[in-house]
């Protein structure tokens, strides 16, 4: 049986999360990264949820955790919105 959570119980933070789609946070030391891994989860961070804070109305980007090492999120927003091309491609 595939349950189904209630919009009206989540927060404005998850909702753009979920809605942002699919992100990758690059190789990480964790478990399942291993202690060699060049990049620290917590600066995987600006990366993966730059998406849910960008708001300059454009579309069709994708927002890699790599390009946004070592930022805090202002600065992971900020690049976001001058630096990341939008995709114009087509879909046929």
């Amino acid at each position: 049986m595939v349950q189904k959570k209630s919009k009206a119980g989540e927060n404005p933070f998850s909702t753009a999360l979920r809605d942002q789609g699919k992100f990758d946070p690059g190789w990480c030391r964790t478990d399942l990264g291993g202690p060699n891994a060049p990049n620290a989860p917590e600066s995987s961070l600006p990366g993966v949820i730059v998406g849910a804070f960008v708001d300059d109305k454009k579309s069709g980007r994708c927002f890699g955790a790599s390009n946004f090492y070592g930022m805090t999120l202002e600065q992971a927003v900020e690049h976001a919105e001058k630096s990341i091309p939008v995709y114009i491609g087509s879909l046929e």
